[in-house]
């Protein structure tokens, strides 16, 4: 997810909308924003992003973490948060996570 918002960062997009979907087969991740000009390196990025998955990257990378899909660990994204404010009301959860460019 990082490194889609900092390609969209790095091309000029300052403000997105982000959406996500969480379905029972699939999850979606949506980033809509405004930008000045189609990036010159679009076609490269999206071709790189169709290549074929790698499980055993994921894997991987859960070992690594010690994460799991059984499990919430909030130890590795709270080393990379500043602020977090949230709020519910009328069963609609808010949660924004700041993190500021030092």
């Amino acid at each position: 997810m990082n490194e889609l918002l900092d390609y969209f960062y790095n091309s000029g997009m300052t403000q997105a909308n982000i959406h996500f979907g969480l379905f029972d087969h699939q999850s979606e991740i949506t980033i809509t924003g405004q930008i000045d000009s189609e990036p010159s390196d679009l076609d490269f990025v999206i071709e790189k992003l169709r290549a074929t998955q790698q499980p055993e990257v994921e894997e991987y990378y859960e070992d690594l973490l010690g994460l799991r899909d059984d499990e919430f660990h909030v130890d590795v994204l709270s080393a990379l948060i500043d602020v977090v404010e949230y709020d519910f009301e009328d069963n609609i959860m808010t949660l924004k996570a700041i993190r500021k460019h030092h």
